[in-house]
């Protein structure tokens, strides 16, 4: 997450300026712009297939909220942050560090909120056996909650994030990057800001391990009542045993997918949080570097817009339906019906999920 600054000592600096900038921020001109392109066409796709293409339901849902969530990471902070890592020297330097820190951390926060809701939601069906769980307009307002709440808690990104440096000594290089500035740090408002962010990730945790939990180990349950009754002919057969089979079948795909999707969240973030503490603890650990060593350290920095990618990889790998419209898309196929004309809304986000069925394992 850094922007150039290239000094030499004693002896000016003659080569070629963007040969320079290359050498030392190849990673990041490489990488967010790969990770832009992938996540915006992905996150689209699957906005568009979940809102025009399926009736609507909670699961479409949640994945449509987690969809605008990514994409106001990917078309707001990473332009934003490319800028930064090309114009160290610009007189917006200061301001623009400050709206990407502002985006970046308030996207993380709010979609830490959704899957919690997630969670919740899975919860209330599969364990307590509610058939609307949290419900659709709860759920919208849910939503509009958390990014209020995410927005509102990263308002002290205006005093705390804005320009650091680095240097390398092996090179006699100054690295100018968008962080915490020196500034801020130990001051009450930063030590304030760092607990309310370590009090919302351990309860978000905390709430997402229990939760999915007691969902694996309802999951395990019916999936060992399902293997009884198959055990006993007479009853796997009736009309009813099939029916609750096929209801478990559909929960635990769901289920499965939202756990990977939360799975890929946190373990995306810890290479972050890694350099993070390093950042603030042991500078000189990144000052010995070498082009190379940074290249590493700046894509484990980066490893957060891996998350705003994944999801559509996931839903493909789990729906064949999901990925039959994207293949209908890229042949054309979806013109035929009127491209953006959406299907008519279910009465019921359970009933819903269950009709999705026959056409896919995981709605």
């Amino acid at each position: 997450m850094a922007s150039t600054t290239i000094k030499s000592q004693g002896i000016r600096n003659t080569s070629w300026a963007e040969g320079e900038l290359f050498t030392w921020h190849g990673a990041e001109f490489l990488f967010i712009p790969a990770m832009m392109v992938v996540g915006i066409v992905g996150n689209l796709l699957v906005f568009y297939i979940y809102h025009f293409r399926w009736t609507s339901n909670s699961v479409t849902l949640f994945k449509r909220m987690l969809a605008v969530l990514d994409l106001a990471s990917l078309t707001l902070a990473c332009p934003a942050l490319l800028y930064l890592t090309a114009r160290s020297r610009s007189s917006a330097f200061v301001a623009t560090c400050i709206f990407t820190s502002f985006v970046a951390l308030g996207t993380a926060i709010a979609s830490s909120c959704v899957l919690v809701i997630i969670a919740v939601d899975r919860f209330l069906k599969l364990c307590l056996l509610r058939k609307t769980g949290v419900g659709p307009r709860l759920s919208k307002q849910l939503f509009a909650v958390s990014v209020i709440f995410a927005c509102a808690i990263n308002v002290p990104c205006v005093w705390i994030f804005g320009m650091s440096t680095i240097y390398y000594q092996n090179y006699h290089v100054q690295i100018t990057y968008c962080f915490i500035s020196n500034e801020s740090k130990n001051t009450p408002i930063f030590l304030v800001y760092s607990a309310l962010l370590v009090f919302v990730f351990i309860t978000v945790s905390t709430v997402l391990v229990v939760l999915y939990y007691k969902i694996v180990k309802t999951l395990r349950d019916l999936s060992n009542k399902h293997d009884e009754l198959k055990r006993r002919p007479s009853l796997a057969t009736g009309t009813e045993a099939l029916k609750k089979e096929k209801q478990s079948q559909v929960m635990r795909n769901s289920a499965m997918v939202f756990i990977a999707v939360t799975v890929v969240f946190f373990a995306s973030y810890a290479p972050y949080f890694v350099t993070l503490v390093l950042s603030m603890t042991e500078t000189s650990v990144e000052g010995a570097m070498s082009p190379a060593g940074k290249a590493f350290y700046d894509l484990a920095k980066l490893c957060p817009l891996v998350n705003n990618m994944a999801n559509p990889f996931i839903y493909s790998f789990t729906s064949d339906r999901f990925r039959d419209e994207v293949k209908k898309m890229l042949t054309f196929k979806t013109c035929e019906k009127g491209f953006f004309r959406r299907r008519a809304l279910s009465l019921g986000s359970r009933s819903q999920e269950l009709s999705h069925f026959s056409d896919s394992r995981e709605s």
